[in-house]
């Protein structure tokens, strides 16, 4: 797959560059029907290029003693930031990375419009229209060939990503009766299925294999069993969906691996009680390399369970206002959290406290999270219509 990827790269360049009769040649070598021009290429050498010159750096630093003791120490990003990305008319409201191996981040706005940017050129790649209202959510399958949107306008949409970084929609998945509040991909183990959380009540989940012209394959509609309930935010494993709502409780399902019933949705693997001051929660997500999940919400706190074995871990103190979004960090060691107070807090969970917080990392609410490719460097996107970038500086105190 690396091999193909590199061969696009190196046909488009050729397109793009005039040299017309060595890439008909290469297509033909290669197998190819690369008409298009691209730059590909010169994006995988800036990434290259930045990845030597950081190992220089680290390798340089190395011989200093008490520089090789901080690269030991776990990541802490700290201002100013490193960049400050502009583009979106709207303030934005969510971002995803889209996949592990290049720079390119997905953001939506409240004007319904998606943007690709390549983080380390610091420019938009594609401009995606086909919403007509607020992107609530985002997210990539495992495989980084697709994404997936939820709107306001009542649909969630599948697109299909290109290696030039293009992308069209491949499926749009209807019978919502509300805003589409959230969206994710279900595991990877489940073939191409993905939920959607609407605030006409219902989760509703999509076989993407099939062609069911957007027809959910199963809906669950009584998960939180009030009247006037909704769901807010998704998050899934390969064997577990939870599910945040204008509600203090974090509902956990188990995922199968059969055709007609995904979820099991007959009895919650388990209902987890957040604080009596966390009524409406609304955001969540798994730690990557352990079964500890964490929540946020209206009451700026921000809790963590052990999903095995269903027990309460610990609170973090962590904002005045609502919680907007949640990340762990690649390394499962810290959660990183942003806020409508305009912060963004990191946390350690071995040792339970709070070790840094940029006080005013934005200048409106920040709504959203993600980690760069090489795990150093956290994007965050706000209400002031930018995204930031923030690097681990070179000293630093935990």
């Amino acid at each position: 797959e690396d091999k193909r990827e590199l061969e696009v790269a190196i046909c488009g360049y050729l397109v793009s560059r005039g040299y017309t009769e060595t890439a008909a040649a290469f297509n033909k070598e290669a197998n190819l029907e690369i008409n298009n021009g691209n730059d590909l290429l010169e994006q995988k050498w800036t990434t290259i290029m930045r990845l030597q010159r950081r190992v220089m750096e680290l390798e340089t630093k190395q011989e200093d003693p008490v520089i090789s003791a901080y690269l030991e120490a776990p990541w802490c990003p700290r201002g100013p930031a490193l960049a400050i990305m502009k583009g979106h008319r709207s303030p934005i409201t969510c971002c995803v990375k889209t996949n592990d191996k290049t720079p390119i981040l997905g953001t939506g706005s409240e004007d319904g419009i998606i943007k690709l940017w390549d983080i380390d050129r610091r420019t938009i790649l594609t401009t995606l229209t086909n919403h007509v209202d607020i992107i609530h959510s985002l997210d990539i399958s495992a495989d980084s060939q697709l994404l997936l949107s939820a709107s306001a306008d009542r649909t969630a949409k599948i697109w299909a990503l290109a290696t030039d970084s293009s992308a069209k929609v491949e499926r749009t998945l209807r019978g919502h009766e509300d805003a589409v509040l959230s969206a994710c991909f279900l595991g990877p183990g489940l073939g191409r299925f993905c939920a959607t959380a609407c605030k006409d009540g219902i989760i509703r989940i999509f076989d993407l294999a099939t062609k069911s012209n957007g027809i959910a394959l199963q809906t669950i509609s009584d998960a939180f069993q009030t009247s006037n309930s909704w769901p807010r935010a998704l998050a899934a494993t390969e064997s577990f969906l939870a599910i945040v709502g204008n509600t203090n409780t974090c509902i956990v399902y188990s995922l199968l691996s059969g055709r007609r019933s995904i979820v099991d949705d007959q009895k919650p693997l388990c209902r987890l009680q957040a604080g009596p001051t966390a009524n409406q929660l609304q955001c969540l997500a798994f730690c990557p390399n352990s079964l500890h999940l964490a929540i946020g919400g209206r009451d700026g706190q921000i809790y963590i369970w052990n999903i095995s074995t269903k027990h309460f871990i610990i609170t973090f103190d962590a904002h005045t206002q609502w919680v907007r979004a949640l990340i762990w960090h690649p390394s499962g060691t810290r959660i990183v959290s942003c806020s409508d107070d305009r912060s963004i807090a990191v946390f350690d969970i071995e040792k339970r406290r709070l070790v840094h917080r940029i006080p005013a990392a934005h200048s409106n609410f920040v709504s959203a999270l993600v980690f760069h490719p090489s795990s150093s460097i956290l994007a965050s996107a706000g209400a002031d219509k930018t995204i930031r970038l923030w690097d681990s500086p070179t000293t630093t105190t935990t």
